[in-house]
């Protein structure tokens, strides 16, 4: 038997299954707050492009080194994915963020729709009166 499959074994068997959906259910709900937070502020501030994906990638990275910082420097302890279980920002994050930037971009940065008045929809479509 290969001593690396049984290291392996072993580092399986120090995991205690409730602190393991414990820990993972509490990262999930900080990287989707992070990102919820992040495409807000990406629409309040306008940002276009790759300007709002570098902020959700910053925010990501940012709430990462938190939750590293969070673990004393050893997320292998606390979670079986490691460093890369912290920084992998998830696919449903990323629509999180996609969803409140566009949201909160519509709100602070749309045009409004005028109403058309009673005497243009009677009158000339192509006349304005004032």
């Amino acid at each position: 038997m290969d001593p690396n499959a049984q290291d392996s074994e072993q580092q399986q068997q120090l995991y205690y299954p409730p602190h393991i959906v414990a820990n993972q259910s509490r990262i999930y709900s900080t990287k989707f707050l992070t990102s919820c937070f992040a495409g807000a502020a990406a629409g309040i501030l306008g940002l276009e492009n790759f300007r709002g994906f570098a902020l959700f990638v910053f925010a990501t990275l940012l709430s990462s080194a938190l939750l590293w910082s969070r673990c004393k420097g050893l997320p292998k302890n606390h979670l079986p994915g490691g460093w890369v279980e912290l920084v992998n920002p998830g696919q449903e994050n990323l629509s999180s963020f996609l969803l409140a930037w566009t949201l909160f971009y519509g709100i602070v940065h749309g045009e409004t729709i005028q109403p058309i008045s009673p005497l243009q929809a009677d009158g000339d479509a192509n006349q304005v009166y004032d």
